[in-house]
């Protein structure tokens, strides 16, 4: 996040600009980067925004903006990676840089520095890069990853590495280590000078040596300086300094303190603005108890969403017997971590079943009691274990035994409320199973032998047969490309089956299936991506 003044000296006031990767901010379709009115509480487009996660943003001496992270302007094209708005659209930074962009700053002489991985086209791989206004270089000859950057009084360069060497400093000519055994990710100079460095924990140098000031049980991804003199810092941690404080937490220079009850998920970035209020943005969707949909506001004693703040790629959608809307689908992190959440619709808001996902929600199901349920690749549901399967119980996510040993694309229910899951595991609460397994409410078991590669997709036609699409090209032993019938005793082919993956399954009202997925052929006959059984072809 930064603030950013899109017509510099003109009538306009600076607006908040925030990167990531999402779909949408507040009601404005916005793709990965976006623009919000500090005034009016209005999101809006930045052109037709980033086509991939936006993981840095910086502010040139002429008042350009400039994102980087992890993209490319147009397909077909190498990835750019950096790009400066021109007014109207995005251009790229020069020929763009190779490697993925964790960090920008700009050196009091102008110049943009880029940290990252692969930076620069030597080998082996550089991690920092320079913009002098005309063209990229390297700048700091090491392999390690370079993760934060800040600029000192002295206006030297600091960077935070994953290498031997943790914190580095430039003075314009040479690199000099700051001997720091602890990993950062993030700094804050300090009002005295004195540098703050976040990772492990929170550390402080003087100019000579390291001290500790605030140690956590999980790591920090951002800290800001208050106008106060003290510092915020954000992350995983649930405490620090012994203090418990739900990953974010305010330094008066002597003690930590909460910011009120925290976030129910980590915070990847923080910003202060001119009148000391506070705009933290991550992967949570509760701050300070209220919904917050990965942006909130804090004012010195209460957070408040940024309208309705900005939702990552949805993935999945169900309907309850009420008639309520449920959706489901991940956020990225700056890390290139996903999250996955669930959110129902209620009247003209979202509201989250509880705390979201450890990891990518690839599937939803609402059974015929109204409990959703979600498949993926998290592992843990809301805090609790939950491998891959997890159900809402109108209080609390809850697991399916032990669940599964890997990733799940597909749920369906049978008319006798068993609990079918499709994916790439091969056991299911500790009993073999291949790619499809069924819930009979207290225990596992595997389908007739299962299939021989991933299962993507299910549905349950009017009999109660369940048909199964995927990767595989055997069910149960016997042949079956891309897609198979289970009576409720034995796998069965359907006709010669598909060329490549489905990857999804719809029954008609008709009874007639339709599939969808990479294949060009169904049957032998042409069908591009897309084809209907009619159960006689």
């Amino acid at each position: 996040m930064i603030l950013w003044d899109p017509d510099g000296e003109g009538p306009q006031p600076q607006k908040l600009v925030v990167g990531g990767s999402f779909v949408q901010a507040g009601n404005a379709p916005a793709r990965n980067i976006a623009l919000f009115d500090l005034a009016t509480g209005e999101w809006s487009a930045l052109g037709t925004g980033s086509p991939g996660v936006v993981t840095a943003l910086a502010v040139l001496p002429n008042g350009d903006l400039v994102a980087a992270g992890n993209f490319q302007i147009n397909v077909g094209n190498p990835p750019i990676r950096v790009a400066r708005w021109n007014g109207v659209s995005w251009t790229p930074l020069g020929t763009g840089l190779p490697g993925s962009v964790y960090s920008l700053e700009v050196l009091p002489n102008g110049e943009l520095i880029a940290a990252g991985y692969n930076l620069t086209a030597a080998s082996p791989p550089q991690g920092v890069a320079r913009w002098d206004g005309t063209s990229w270089s390297n700048l700091y000859s090491s392999t390690a990853v370079a993760e934060g950057t800040a600029i000192l009084p002295s206006g030297n360069l600091v960077v935070a590495l994953n290498g031997g060497v943790r914190i580095a400093s430039w003075n314009g000519s040479t690199w000099t280590s700051l001997n720091s055994s602890n990993r950062a990710s993030c700094f804050a100079v300090l009002p005295d000078g004195d540098l703050a460095a976040g990772g492990a924990s929170m550390t402080r140098w003087n100019g000579s040596g390291w001290t500790y000031f605030g140690a956590t049980n999980g790591w920090v991804l951002s800290v800001a300086n208050l106008p106060n003199g003290g510092l915020v810092s954000a992350g995983t941690f649930t405490s620090i300094a012994g203090v418990q404080a739900s990953r974010i937490a305010r330094w008066d220079g002597v003690n930590w303190h909460p910011l009120g009850s925290g976030m129910n998920g980590r915070v990847n970035s923080v910003l202060v603005l001119p009148n000391g209020d506070l705009i933290a943005g991550g992967g949570f969707t509760i701050a300070g108890g209220v919904t917050a949909m990965c942006i909130a506001r804090w004012n010195g004693s209460s957070w408040a969403p940024l309208n309705a703040g900005i939702c990552g790629a949805v993935t999945a959608f169900s309907r309850r017997s009420d008639g309520s809307l449920i959706a489901a689908g991940n956020t990225l992190t700056h890390d290139s971590v996903y999250y996955g959440f669930v959110m129902q619709r209620n009247g003209s808001t979202w509201s989250p079943f509880g705390f979201g996902m450890s990891s990518s929600v690839n599937t939803l199901l609402t059974l015929r009691n109204g409990d959703p349920v979600v498949g993926g690749v998290f592992s843990v549901a809301n805090g609790i274990p939950a491998n891959c399967v997890a159900r809402w119980n109108s209080a609390t996510w809850t697991s399916f035994g032990s669940g599964l040993s890997s990733w799940v694309y597909a749920l369906a229910e049978l008319p006798n409320g068993e609990l079918i899951v499709g994916g790439s595991f091969t056991s299911a609460g500790g009993v073999s199973a291949n790619r499809v397994a069924r819930w009979n409410g207290s225990s596992w078991s595997p389908i007739s032998g299962g299939m021989n590669s991933t299962v993507r997709a299910l549905a349950v036609i009017s009999n109660g047969d369940l048909i199964a699409g995927g990767d595989f090209s055997t069910a149960g032993g016997a042949s079956a490309s891309r897609i198979a019938r289970w009576d409720g005793s034995s796998w069965s082919p359907f006709g010669s089956g598909l060329n490549s993956a489905v990857y999804s399954l719809t029954v008609l009202p008709s009874g007639d299936i339709v599939a969808a997925g990479d294949f060009s052929t169904a049957g032998g006959v042409s069908a591009n991506r897309i084809a209907r059984w009619d159960g006689l072809q």
